[in-house]
């Protein structure tokens, strides 16, 4: 499916195959994942940050169903993060802005469980000297060593 679509150069996306509504069964020794299906509301939208850095505004219709679980029962990170954010109450939320379009998924999952939303910011990633982003596999050093470094301001 996915292949043809971007065969015909669309953007790569579930179509709703099995979505309830179609009304088709699925045959029973086939090993599924579970969906969460996309918001059928037009737009998910948030306020950026906390000092009033402006608001976000998603199209849903971008959105596709989520996988919230593999076939082989294991939980994705979209539903996993929803679940741990709710759990711990967490009411801000700081992420790398790889994530912006994570965030109206997990918006519209917290919304779904009637919960109260955090504050959303997404900063932009640091890279290397190689211009690769920095994470926990590639090129992580300590926070202390940008100070070390003087990299950064005390305060």
């Amino acid at each position: 499916m996915r292949e043809a679509q971007r065969v015909r150069g669309e953007k790569p996306r579930y179509d709703g195959y099995w979505r309830p509504e179609q009304g088709k069964v699925l045959p029973a020794r086939l090993p599924t994942s579970s969906r969460w299906c996309a918001s059928r509301i037009p737009t998910t939208a948030w306020r950026h940050g906390r000092y009033g850095q402006g608001k976000i505004v998603f199209e849903n219709s971008e959105l596709d169903d989520l996988i919230i679980a593999r076939a082989d029962g294991t939980p994705t990170y979209n539903f996993c993060v929803v679940v741990d954010d709710l759990d711990m109450g967490i009411t801000q939320v700081i992420r790398g802005d790889d994530h912006v379009n994570n965030t109206p998924r997990q918006i519209n999952i917290l919304k779904a469980l009637g919960a109260t939303l955090p504050q959303y910011a997404h900063v932009p990633m640091i890279l290397g000297s190689d211009g690769e982003r920095l994470s926990k596999r590639h090129g992580a050093v300590s926070v202390m060593q940008y100070a070390e470094d003087g990299s950064c301001r005390k305060h």
